[in-house]
């Protein structure tokens, strides 16, 4: 579920014939010192996300993996059952990922993914170290991207959704994977940030807040279930009163000029 900047200007297509040197150097143009490209034949996610956290230990920036196996891209018939006993072992993985990871659960909610792709999807959205882009269509490779989350700006996902709304102050690039519900975006905020406002507000009990967040050196997370904002920064500026706070975002959009 995130994404990094430049991936897009390289489409799936052109991405899965090319060779391994030319997608080598089409990443080193987007700015990682030490980028890897492999093609991979793996059997299950824990395999591809077992290959990419060797590589990024192994100190690559950037790793991007074409993943040959056209076959695995769909893995549910269209009355939702497993389409074969590789896609029933692949479930039940899948069954094993989500009780041990509460954000994947509450994602998911009792739906199983229905190819390849969202399946290892929800497997490196369990890791949160990862910045990942992702590109699948019929009978072509799976091409994945990984790159440490040194290289972008900030995970959101934003929206409205079960009578809440979390909206941000800057533009969100989509992930390649965008979320099944309307109104809930997900993706990433460049890199350069200076400072960014966040607007909370829950319709239920009528409340309302306003962040104000600028670059750090350490992780932090800030949660507003199912929405969220992950990566580098610090909270500079914090209103919980709801009409100050909805001052507060009027004035910072004012100020910026955000329509």
């Amino acid at each position: 579920m995130r994404d990094f900047v430049g991936w897009d200007s390289l489409s799936h297509d052109r991405a899965a014939r090319m060779t391994t040197e030319e997608l080598v150097e089409h990443q080193m143009l987007l700015g990682p010192a030490n980028p890897t490209v492999e093609r991979l034949e793996p059997t299950t996610c824990e395999e591809v996300v077992a290959r990419g956290r060797q590589l990024m230990a192994d100190g690559h920036d950037l790793v991007v993996l074409v993943i040959e196996q056209p076959t695995f891209f769909t893995l549910l018939s269209k009355k939702g059952k497993p389409v074969d006993s590789t896609a029933s072992r692949l479930m039940r993985a899948f069954d094993q990922l989500r009780e041990t990871n509460e954000e994947v659960r509450d994602y998911w909610d009792g739906r199983y993914p229905s190819s390849f792709g969202e399946l290892l999807w929800a497997y490196l959205w369990a890791e949160s170290d990862w910045n990942y882009s992702m590109h699948q269509s019929l009978e072509k490779p799976l091409v994945l991207s990984l790159a440490a989350n040194k290289l972008i700006g900030l995970c959101v996902r934003c929206g409205a959704a079960d009578d809440r709304v979390l909206k941000i102050s800057q533009r969100v690039q989509p992930t390649a994977l965008r979320e099944k519900r309307p109104n809930v975006h997900e993706g990433v905020v460049d890199p350069g940030w200076h400072q960014l406002a966040v607007r909370t507000e829950d319709k239920r009990s009528n409340r309302a807040r306003f962040l104000l967040l600028e670059p750090a050196d350490t992780h932090t997370e800030f949660n507003f279930s199912p929405f969220y904002v992950k990566g580098e920064f610090k909270v500079v500026q914090r209103v919980n009163n709801p009409r100050k706070a909805r001052e507060a975002w009027r004035d910072f959009c004012a100020a910026q000029a955000i329509v």
